[in-house]
Formats: structure tokens, C-alpha cells, sequence
């Protein structure tokens, strides 16, 4: 080897700037983690929230779709009693005319 390479080899010039590159790189890549983590926290939230609007919208449909069942269920209720009460009625009035029928044929 040269005297010069030599001189080279043993020198200890810009050795801390090496360390400190080093150190630079790697916080570097400190500095991106905590950003990306930060990004992706961020971006979980608002996956989160997404989703749970979705479910509060589908939630609010199915119970519109529910009450327009109970409406329907109420409605055919009240006219299943107006029957009731219809042919409770037209009975009355033919066992009333049964009854005054028998009275005008049976002999007094």
C-alpha cells in the first residue's frame, strides 16, 4: 500500500459525520413510522365511522319497515273487529226476525 493509504486507513476524520448519517436515517425512519401510524389510526377511525353510520342507516330502515308491519297489523285488526261487529249484528237481526217470524205463525 501507498503512504497515502496508509494515511487514509488510520485517520479518523469525518468518522462522527458517518455516525450522525446514520442517525439521521434512522430517525428518518422513526420520523415516517409515527407518521404513518398516525395515518393509519386516522384512517381506522374513519373506516369506523363508516361503518357504523352504515349500520345506524340499514338499523333506521329495518324499524320504518317494522312500524309500516305493526301500521298494516293494527289496520287489519280494526277491520276484522268492524266484521265481527257486522256479522254479530246481521245474526241478531235474523235470529230477531226468526223469532218475530215464529211469533206471527204460532197461533195465539
Amino acid at each position: 500500500m501507498s503512504r497515502r493509504g496508509n494515511k487514509l486507513l488510520r485517520s479518523e476524520n469525518g468518522a462522527i459525520m458517518l455516525i450522525g448519517v446514520f442517525m439521521a436515517i434512522f430517525l428518518c425512519g422513526c420520523l415516517f413510522y409515527i407518521v404513518s401510524l398516525g395515518h393509519s389510526i386516522l384512517y381506522r377511525t374513519h373506516m369506523q365511522d363508516a361503518a357504523d353510520s352504515a349500520t345506524m342507516a340499514a338499523a333506521i330502515v329495518h324499524a320504518k319497515g317494522m312500524n309500516a308491519i305493526v301500521f298494516i297489523n293494527i289496520m287489519m285488526a280494526a277491520l276484522l273487529a268492524i266484521l265481527v261487529a257486522l256479522r254479530l249484528i246481521s245474526t241478531v237481526a235474523s235470529a230477531i226476525g226468526i223469532v218475530a217470524g215464529a211469533a206471527c205463525v204460532w197461533p195465539p
